[in-house]
């Protein structure tokens, strides 16, 4: 289960460092950097709650492994001794 987990976590922190933040980067303008800027100095509860929110959603892919990591093996009919 930590193995599903840890290589989920990974390639989630991998492609959103590497393909997303960038690919939004470079879609914004000044004024769009300075509005986020301003947003963050003015209400920095309700940008740091929409952080938590946005981590939350994002850890849902690795909930996800470790419960399919760790759900109980249920033996084929083909592997049980009496059929």
């Amino acid at each position: 289960m930590i193995l599903a987990a840890g290589s989920t976590g990974g390639v989630l922190i991998v492609l959103i460092q590497n393909v997303l933040l960038p690919a939004v980067a470079r879609r914004l303008s000044e004024p769009q950097i300075d509005w986020l800027r301003q947003a963050f100095a003015r209400h920095p509860a309700w940008v740091l709650a929409a952080i938590a929110v946005i981590a939350t959603l994002l850890g849902v892919p690795v909930l996800l492994a470790v419960l399919w990591a760790g759900r109980p093996r249920t033996p084929r009919s083909q592997d049980h001794p009496m059929s």
